[in-house]
Order: structure tokens, then C-alpha cells, then sequence
């Protein structure tokens, strides 16, 4: 009898104290699950969801000359954009102008050695992640200050504080994957800690996982983690999507075994995980996965019907410079997105591709106009857009 008595008793603990219960940020019954494999391909449905607000043409030659936009915030009548190849930081009217720029391309005090994302303050300030750490501008752009740290993603958050984003790398400055710090980068907040004992990874993954700033306060993706978590304003945090359907997506339990995921990336192993471009607003999410055939694949869930869609018509070579959030995916106070289509692509292929043509008559006339008069230093134009009921 005692000895039925303790197996009662340890299957009635082991159920008690589940994985939820040791992880409380584990995916449970109220984690919105997105099933991949339910996606609806047609075209016309999903374009039935989408409507084009506004078509920016940045204006540009070869010394403002954007060649990989990684983020673009549209703010107080401007837009901003920074350039992951130039290191640069620019500013434009929406008119497409070409106004100014912070900080320069360099190695000295407020200049940039490579580029990776900026924010921008209550105040008007700026501050930028640089491969070499965080740099703060004041809202005249003047250089204010350098903090050596190595995170590779940033977000606002209130007032003059901000979210960084840490790829789990032995080299990390950080024990967590997110720390929200103020100008004095004093630390204000951590979510989502490092596992305790941290593999031996030299990488930072630069283009996975990451940090968005929403409308109801951060979304986060933990490295190859298939869970998207909400941090509220009030600084609840909640897993809020699940990425499912499949058996070759990277599992949430398996999200901190870095260096087995590291290595099955590099082998170009048959693994599905999410890319670092996603943004949400009140009636969609959009977000990106790298798929089996090793190509980015972009999804966009309608919460208000609960559909979930991935248009064929986007996977299209032809369509390669459209809806690829890639370059950025933005989203401006409206809380409509944003999103570059590249006009040197339509430069080198818009005059020789029927099918392009054809399509963009047929689901997108508002473009139609964006291949005249450009070049090879013609600037990406910015597209905005609403998608969902």
C-alpha cells in the first residue's frame, strides 16, 4: 500500500507542477495558436484584406543612396531610416526629400561602424545600436553619449526609456535576452534571462529574434523560440502567439539548446524558425519564418476574422522587391505598416518582365507608377498599408 501510495503521489505532484507551472511564460490554453500549415494561399483573398494608404517615393542619388533599410520609424511628419550597408541614418520629409541625417559613417565618437537599429525618445533624442554599442543624439542630432554593449535590436518603450534585444552569445554584455534601460542607462527593467548555464555560442544571430514596439506596449521573440510574447504597459508579460503545424519547427522547449540549433542552421538542416521582421497592430500580425526550403516565407493573421494568410503571389521571384519585410517593416503612429519596395529592382527588371506588370495592373495599380523615372541609385518608396477586416 505505501508503495501505491507514492506513485499516487509523485503522478499527482508531476501533474500538479507541470511545465507551464515551472515556466510560467510556457505557451498555455489562451496562446493564440498560429497553424502554418492552415494558411490560405489564394491571392484574391488576401488582397480582399489589404488596402494601400500611401506610396512615399524617397527621393535619392548616390550620396543619400539607401542600399538595405533594416528599420524605418515614421514620426511627427518625418521618416526615418537607417542603412544596414551605408551606416547610415536618414531623414525624410513626406514628400520624399531627403532632409539630414544623424550621426556618419566612421569609427570616431557619434559614428557609425555598422548600423543595426535605432529609436527614438520622448524628447526628440536618438539612440542607435552600432556594432560596437549604444549611442545616444540629442534632438539636434548632436552626439551625447556611448555605452559598450552588444545588443543587436532596440524599441521604445515610455517616456525617455527603451527595450535592447541580446542575441545569446558567450560574448553578451547581458544576462538577459531584453533589458529596458534610461538615458543614463541606468537598467530599468530585464525580461526573458539567458538560460544559467549558456552554451559556448560566439554567434549573436543577427537576424533572429527580436523586439517590436506595439500599440499595447512590446512584442518579443526569443532566440529560435516559436512563441511571440506580449510585455504590457503595466509590465505583464504573456506568451501571445504560437507558431504550429508543423513538425520541423523549432521547438519551444528546445530554445535555449543554442548550440544545437546553431549548428542545424549552419547545416541548413529542415528547421522552421522565425526571422527577426514582425509587427503587430490592432487587426494584424505579420511576421516572417524561415521554412524548410531555407527561404523567408511572410505570414499576415487577421485577428479579427482569426485567418491566418501566406499569398502565394508573394513568393513569386517576380514579386521580390514587393511586401518582403526583409528591408523593414515598419509602422507609424496610425498604426498602419510600412514597407520598402526597392526601385533599383524595378530599375534592372520592370521593363523586362511582363508578368510583373501584368500583376501589379491587376492587384496593386497604386505602384504602378513607382518604375518611371528611376535608376540605379533610385531610393526605395515606402508603402503603407492596413490588412484585416
Amino acid at each position: 500500500m505505501k508503495l501505491i501510495s507514492f506513485f499516487l503521489t509523485s503522478w499527482f505532484l508531476f501533474n500538479q507542477f507541470s511545465s507551464n507551472d515551472k515556466d510560467p511564460f510556457a505557451p498555455n490554453e489562451n496562446t493564440i495558436k498560429l497553424d502554418i500549415s492552415k494558411a490560405i494561399t489564394d491571392t484574391d483573398a488576401f488582397i480582399s484584406k489589404l488596402k494601400i494608404t500611401k506610396v512615399v517615393k524617397l527621393k535619392g542619388d548616390a550620396d543619400t543612396y539607401i542600399s538595405a533599410s533594416r528599420k524605418i520609424i515614421d514620426r511627427d511628419n518625418k521618416i526615418y531610416i537607417c542603412d544596414y550597408i551605408e551606416s547610415n541614418l536618414s531623414i525624410f520629409d513626406y514628400e520624399g526629400n531627403y532632409l539630414s541625417k544623424v550621426g556618419a559613417k566612421g569609427r570616431g565618437p557619434g559614428e557609425f561602424n555598422r548600423i543595426f537599429d535605432f529609436t527614438i525618445l520622448d524628447d526628440g533624442s536618438y539612440v542607435v545600436i552600432d556594432r560596437n554599442g549604444l549611442i545616444q543624439f540629442d534632438k539636434d542630432k548632436k552626439y551625447v553619449s556611448y555605452l559598450f554593449q552588444n545588443p543587436i535590436q532596440i524599441c521604445y518603450m515610455k517616456g525617455n526609456e527603451y527595450a535592447v534585444y541580446f542575441g545569446a552569445t558567450k560574448y553578451s554584455k547581458s544576462t538577459n535576452h531584453i533589458m529596458v534601460y534610461d538615458t543614463d542607462y541606468n537598467v530599468k527593467e530585464k525580461y526573458s534571462p539567458f538560460p544559467e548555464e549558456t552554451e559556448d555560442v560566439t554567434t549573436g544571430f543577427f537576424d533572429i529574434g527580436g523586439i517590436k514596439a506595439t500599440p499595447f506596449g512590446m512584442l518579443y521573440n526569443e532566440l529560435s523560440s516559436p512563441v511571440y510574447h506580449e510585455v504590457l504597459n503595466d509590465g505583464t508579460v504573456y506568451p501571445k502567439y504560437e507558431i504550429t503545424g508543423n513538425a520541423h519547427i523549432w521547438p519551444y522547449e528546445k530554445r535555449n539548446r543554442i548550440k544545437s540549433f546553431a549548428k542545424m542552421k549552419s547545416e541548413e538542416a529542415k528547421i522552421i524558425y522565425p526571422y527577426y521582421q514582425f509587427q503587430e497592430n490592432s487587426n494584424a500580425f505579420i511576421f516572417t519564418l524561415t521554412l524548410e526550403d531555407q527561404q523567408l516565407h511572410t505570414f499576415y493573421y487577421d485577428k479579427i476574422s482569426k485567418k491566418l494568410y501566406k499569398p502565394a503571389l508573394m513568393q513569386e521571384p517576380y514579386m521580390a522587391a514587393f511586401f518582403k519585410p526583409i528591408f523593414g517593416l515598419g509602422m507609424n503612429q496610425k498604426h498602419e505598416f510600412i514597407i520598402p519596395v526597392y526601385m533599383n529592382w524595378f530599375y534592372r527588371n520592370y521593363n523586362k518582365n511582363a508578368e510583373t506588370k501584368a500583376v501589379l495592373t491587376k492587384h496593386f495599380p497604386e505602384l504602378l507608377t513607382l518604375a518611371e523615372g528611376t535608376d540605379e541609385y533610385s531610393n526605395p518608396a515606402l508603402v503603407y498599408f492596413t490588412f484585416g477586416e
